[in-house]
């Protein structure tokens, strides 16, 4: 497992450019990043996350955004990519897929819409962060998800 201390600094969400049809705007998308890493300066992108329309996107976008996103920045910062879904198998195939990029950690939103239990949530967690050797941030946001884990339960998670 990689070690934590070096994902420290200021990590920008990546917001996603789409052409008038719809389709992403790779250009616009390479702009947004060239932006966050010669003009704002930030240690790392937060990829694929809400900021990124993330859940409207099919697995293909996602993947797309993904290489993008590393041919931009290659190592210049560092990258995490949001690979959750209420889909586990997508999570893993995504997470399987940006670590093979070389992402320097993945993240996962918390699978929401069905009310799943703690021990499906902890289950879901590990199916992913066991798939692959990478580091795993869980993307928490009750508001949106309606997924509320207390202090505890996080420590119980992985």
């Amino acid at each position: 497992m990689k070690n934590n201390q070096d994902m420290k600094g200021i990590y920008s969400a990546l917001l996603v450019s789409f052409d008038e049809n719809g389709k992403i705007n790779e250009q616009g998308v390479r702009e947004i990043i060239r932006h966050n890493i010669d003009k704002m300066k930030v240690d790392g992108l937060y990829v694929g996350g809400s900021t990124g329309e993330n859940f409207m996107l099919s697995t293909e976008e996602k993947k797309e955004i993904f290489k993008i996103a590393k041919d931009e920045a290659k190592d210049e910062i560092k990258l995490i990519a949001q690979v959750g879904s209420i889909n586990v198998y997508e999570s893993v195939e995504l997470a399987k897929f940006v670590t093979d990029l070389g992402y320097d950690a993945i993240s996962a939103v918390t699978p929401f819409y069905y009310k799943f239990s703690f021990d499906e949530i902890k289950d879901y967690y590990n199916t992913i962060i066991n798939s692959v050797d990478n580091r795993l941030i869980i993307y928490s946001i009750p508001f949106l998800t309606g997924v509320d884990m207390s202090v505890e339960q996080f420590g119980h998670t992985l």
